[in-house]
């Protein structure tokens, strides 16, 4: 084996530990889609979750009352399915907040600290859009969201990291 492969090696091997020991950002979210018709639910869901999966750094979740994370509330209204096609127009709405943890300096009466939890809105969109377009509505709504909010989001995490690494004792 000669020296430029070795180098290489210990190269790789120094560069993987390196990135393997770095946080990676990690959204949880918690999708909400209402409509009247459980089908046309459904299928928006599902094309909803599909996008949000596809962006790699998203995790679905089923409990709204996780610490730090997201809510996106589709709500729909219009439209029919009428012999399994789809009629109409919709109105969507869309809604996203933030649940975070706020720590008081008030007790319980069991002497633990009383923890107290907010939703801050971070964006709000509202569309109209045909019965034939709710594949192409999922998209832009992830790509809204994504643009708008898990954006900013990725960077505060990014900031917080840099910050934790500089602070660390050598």
């Amino acid at each position: 084996m000669n020296y430029k492969t070795l180098f290489l090696i210990i190269l790789f091997v120094g560069l993987s530990v390196q990135i393997y020991g770095q946080e990676k950002f990690n959204a949880y979210v918690f999708l909400d889609v209402q409509h009247q018709d459980t089908l046309i639910e459904n299928e928006m869901e599902s094309y909803i979750a599909r996008e949000l999966r596809s962006l790699g750094d998203i995790t679905l979740i089923t409990n709204p009352k996780t610490d730090e994370a997201f809510t996106i509330t589709v709500l729909m209204a219009g439209g029919s399915l009428e012999e399994n096609k789809r009629k109409g127009s919709y109105a969507v709405s869309v809604t996203i907040s933030k649940r975070s943890r706020c720590n008081t300096m008030y007790k319980n009466a069991d002497g633990t600290p009383l923890v107290m939890y907010y939703d801050d809105l971070k964006d709000e969109f509202i569309f109209v859009i045909s019965s034939d377009g709710l594949k192409s509505l999922g998209q832009q709504i992830v790509a809204l969201v994504d643009s708008n909010v898990f954006k900013s989001a990725r960077k505060v995490f990014l900031v917080f990291e840099d910050y934790k690494k500089k602070s660390k004792p050598n």
